[in-house]
């Protein structure tokens, strides 16, 4: 623009006006424009150094900043070195050789690259990139630069030859295993596979393995373990953790093992508590205690997910010595403050029946959750405090917390308790139903059971209806013992009925329940036909289940069926013991009940154990004696 005015200038053989406001706008344009040629300039004057810093020419020119020109009368004003314009053509050409390599590249091999046409949020997005290399990427709208031919070669491209990338597929996925749409999870795996060509890879497994392990799916899982191996991928410990994670959850401890033992140095305190809490979830809690000793063996750090392991395997077996010294490794490492760590402790001092340390470390947590809560109330249930678990449920109310389901159905334990707290079971019911807790299994079965053990069969017949269908056969044996409780045992047939019509089967309780119905109104051939019932499911080497069938047929009077289901029990206890000897008794079969009596004593131990026990709740020492010498004779 200067070069343009100033030839106008010298045409007309006139002097310059620098006071014209157009000249001064061209002024201020020529500044931004020298300074920023003088920028580049300087860039690309480094770079060919290789990065020492070249000296810079003073300017000589009408402005301090502006590269040196000659004036030379009219001709044009010539800055020294090469022009701007040049450098800028230069730099595009070395770009377009660039992406010209780069496309033949790609076609030489595209399955090393991703396609990432689908998922473009943005112009600034490339549409190709490479698998390995992340500087190398590609953009179909790049007009400038692309050559001519790279339309008509991807026109002949067949389709697929580029892997679409599995990005947004993966975030997916980990957003729905996230929200708990375990179900929807996996039908989206399936359906990019089978629609999309989608092939999986360490980010795409894991989500699906959480998937498995929260629907407790394990032939499904063990099909993804079988892909897993397919693709390679089995050696990633992510992929490890999540292996040993949903196998453990799903029961299968085996498995569970297998894949934790070809993990080796590679195990993580994720990979050890996983199986730990499967262990304990198994009921093989002595199993989870040797595998923290071992852990802490092999140097592995200890977090918070492994002290809640211990201290739940410690209450499943009521090691309350080890559970003090998981206490104490807790406070040396500072996670007492942890309120998941509190919960464990509290319920792990409850279930060992040491409610005064449970409640001091309930009273130093920091922060009580819902959980904390229901840990305390739950261990004065168990211990028989049913008053003193009403009172920490309104203390829960008085601090503001939501009780949830597994609050509603301790509380109504400690009604049931109770048997008298009819009233405040009521009041609970109400509050269940508030928030909206009254359709969930377990509260309900509570609540029946609450309602049967206070006498109220009406309420609790009206909870049975308001239940979703097919009911579970906890609800129809909560039901069936209530009634036998009330001494209904003519009702409690007929929802035995009821519940073969609605394709439910019975349960060893269940059972008990029904047999002990057919006792009370004498119902000899409905016995029989339980029995049958009971030898088509194999429940007759059930304790409780024998004990029962014993007393059905000796109090219905068919004593001899009675002895022949006795003389099947492979190990008869004091219960079975005695409920034969009663059935000789009430026969008037002196002669019998004495042999049985002898044989009872000299063949079941627990017998002495029973009578000594006896003895010292009630202080007989004369009794105990007699009962000792016995024993060494």
């Amino acid at each position: 623009m200067l070069r343009y005015f100033m030839r106008q200038r010298a045409d007309s053989r006139s002097p310059c006006d620098f006071s014209s406001v157009s000249f001064v706008r061209v002024c201020v344009c020529v500044c931004v424009l020298e300074l920023v040629s003088l920028r580049v300039h300087e860039f690309v004057n480094r770079a060919r150094s290789g990065g020492r810093r070249r000296r810079r020419r003073r300017s000589c020119g009408f402005f301090f900043f502006a590269k040196p020109f000659v004036y030379r009368g009219d001709a044009r004003i010539r800055p020294y070195g090469r022009t701007l314009e040049h450098s800028l053509l230069s730099s595009s050409s070395r770009r377009r050789k660039t992406v010209e390599q780069l496309w033949r590249e790609f076609f030489s091999d595209p399955s090393q690259w991703w396609d990432h046409r689908s998922e473009k949020r943005n112009a600034r997005y490339p549409d190709f990139k490479h698998k390995t290399t992340e500087n190398k990427v590609l953009w179909l709208d790049d007009n400038l630069n692309n050559p001519a031919w790279v339309q008509v070669e991807l026109a002949a491209m067949a389709p697929g030859s580029v892997q679409s990338s599995n990005f947004s597929f993966n975030l997916k996925l980990a957003k729905y295993v996230k929200a708990g749409r375990h179900a929807e999870t996996l039908r989206l795996f399936q359906q990019l596979q089978q629609e999309q060509g989608m092939i999986p890879d360490r980010f795409s497994f894991v989500p699906v393995l959480n998937a498995c392990a929260g629907l407790r799916m394990l032939l499904h899982g063990k099909c993804i373990h079988a892909q897993i191996m397919q693709s390679g991928c089995e050696s990633d410990v992510y992929i490890c953790n999540s292996l040993v994670d949903m196998y453990a959850k799903c029961g299968s401890m085996e498995d569970a093992e297998r894949v934790f033992d070809k993990m080796g140095s590679r195990r993580g305190s994720v990979a050890w508590n996983a199986l730990i809490l499967g262990h304990v979830k198994c009921g093989q809690a002595h199993k989870a205690l040797a595998l923290c000793e071992q852990m802490q063996q092999e140097g592995v750090a200890l977090d918070a997910i492994t002290f809640v392991g211990i201290l739940n395997a410690c209450a499943r077996v009521a090691a309350l010595e080890k559970g003090r010294c998981a206490h104490a490794q807790i406070i040396e490492n500072g996670f007492e403050s942890n309120v998941f760590v509190g919960s464990s402790l509290v319920d792990m001092y409850a279930k060992c029946g040491s409610l005064e340390e449970a409640q001091r470390v309930f009273d130093s947590m920091p922060i009580r959750n819902v959980v904390s809560w229901n840990a305390m109330i739950l261990g004065h249930v168990k211990n028989g405090h049913g008053r003193k678990a009403l009172e920490m449920y309104q203390l829960m109310q008085l601090e503001g917390l939501k009780p949830s389901s597994v609050t509603f159905a301790a509380v109504l334990n400690a009604c049931a308790s109770v048997k008298v707290a009819v009233e405040e079971g009521r009041y609970i019911h109400e509050q269940a139903i508030l928030h909206g807790c009254e359709s969930d299994p377990v509260v309900g079965n509570c609540l029946i059971d609450m309602y049967a053990k206070c006498g109220s069969m009406e309420d609790a017949w009206r909870v049975f209806n308001r239940m979703q269908k097919p009911h579970s056969v906890i609800s129809w044996s909560a039901m069936i013992l209530g009634y036998l409780k009330c001494e209904q045992g003519h009702k409690v047939l007929e929802l035995s009925r009821e519940m073969q019509r609605e394709g439910v089967q019975p349960d060893p309780v269940t059972f008990v329940g029904l047999l002990n119905a057919c006792a009370s109104v004498v119902a000899l051939e409905d016995g029989r036909h339980f029995h049958e019932q009971i030898i088509d499911l194999g429940c007759e080497s059930d304790h409780f289940v024998g004990s029962s069938l014993v007393d059905m047929y000796a109090k219905c009077g068919s004593i001899y069926e009675a002895q022949m289901v006795f003389n099947r029990m492979s190990s008869p206890n004091v219960v079975s013991w005695t409920v034969m000897l009663q059935g000789y008794a009430t026969h008037g079969l002196a002669k019998e009940a004495l042999a049985h009596f002898k044989q009872m004593w000299q063949q079941d131990t627990s017998v002495w154990t029973t009578l000594l026990g006896a003895c010292r709740i009630h202080g007989n020492v004369e009794m105990a004696e007699r009962i000792t010498k016995k024993i060494v004779c």
